[in-house]
């Protein structure tokens, strides 16, 4: 399902979040784990990071979304295509748990790649 979203203006955002922990309950259910999340802890006690990706279509506003979602000017954004040309990974933290941000130059189709 689409969903329209600004990064800049931090429109749509709380959709995602939404869609995304209805099918987090939806295949935990499905899988008999608990809904907490419970589980999310290495073996050694220490919590892993959480591994997010931002992918789409080349000048869309993956590194703006990368921007807003880290709380500061990390990744150079600007309206000229291809301003990110590899991937550009970052660690924050949400709601006290380790997040590895990774931006991505974005997905070409296949006859315009050089």
């Amino acid at each position: 399902e689409a969903v329209p979203v600004s990064a800049q203006h931090g429109e749509g955002i709380a959709d995602v979040a939404a869609l995304v922990l209805a099918a987090t309950r939806k295949k935990r259910a499905a899988a008999g784990l608990p809904e907490d999340g419970g589980g999310a802890a290495a073996d050694d006690g220490a919590e892993r990071p959480l591994r997010l990706a931002v992918l789409g279509r080349p000048n869309v506003g993956k590194s703006t979304l990368a921007n807003a979602l880290l709380g500061e000017e990390r990744v150079i954004t600007g309206p000229t295509p291809g301003t990110t040309r590899d991937a550009i990974a970052a660690t924050c933290a949400w709601r006290g748990r380790p997040v590895h941000l990774v931006d991505t130059a974005g997905i070409r189709r296949a006859s315009r790649r050089e």
